[in-house]
């Protein structure tokens, strides 16, 4: 028995019962089960290492090709990732001063939409929003968000994904065409006897 306990402790450091003489350990290894690496040859692991490193390259790329800002949420809202775009968009310079902040702290006067966004998120839904929010060197933009659940292998959200949409331009062209509208109506309302043909 203290063989057989000596043998266990053994292996379960990694050594090969072969190598071993302490009496009646062939009997008891064939007993235990061997544990064995799950890369049983250096050209396994080389090969498992170039796999993680094409898919890895192939994130970058798909993020990369994104002129969203998309960023990695925890599911209380705290930033983990943003793109490279993103932090073009949003103007960061130096990213790890922002990891682990307050994500919803970003959107000041219109927080309360991103926190309503995350919570249907982490609920396994979808939460959208538009707003506005400046950017870190004072560059005023308006944003359509996007917040979706990143789902575990048990299908229960374990992060968040937030894309960000810059839609200055098109709230900037929807404005003016407001103005231009106002315009248009007070003109026909001074001119009583115009008629339009």
């Amino acid at each position: 028995l203290a063989g057989a306990a000596a043998l266990t402790g053994v292996l379960a450091l990694g050594v090969s019962p072969g190598s071993l003489s302490v009496p009646g350990a062939a009997a008891v290894a064939k007993l235990l089960p061997v544990r064995r690496s799950p890369y049983d040859t250096v050209d396994d692991l080389t090969s498992v290492v170039a796999s993680l490193r094409e898919s890895e390259e192939f994130l970058r790329r798909l993020l990369a090709s994104s002129d969203d800002c998309i960023k990695l949420l925890d599911l209380d809202g705290r930033l983990q990732f943003i793109s490279a775009n993103g932090q073009v968009l949003l103007g960061i310079e130096d990213v790890s001063a922002f990891i682990g902040a307050d994500w919803t702290a970003w959107w000041g006067v219109d927080r309360d939409l991103a926190v309503a966004a995350i919570a249907q998120a982490r609920a396994g839904g979808r939460g959208q929003f538009e707003a506005f929010a400046a950017t870190m060197d004072g560059t005023p933009k308006w944003w359509n968000v996007v917040v979706t659940p990143i789902l575990g292998a048990d299908g229960m959200p374990e992060r968040l994904l937030a894309s960000s949409r810059d839609i200055t331009d098109r709230r900037r062209d929807a404005e003016a065409l407001a103005r231009s509208e106002a315009s248009l109506r007070a003109l026909t309302h001074s001119l009583p006897g115009v008629v339009w043909s």
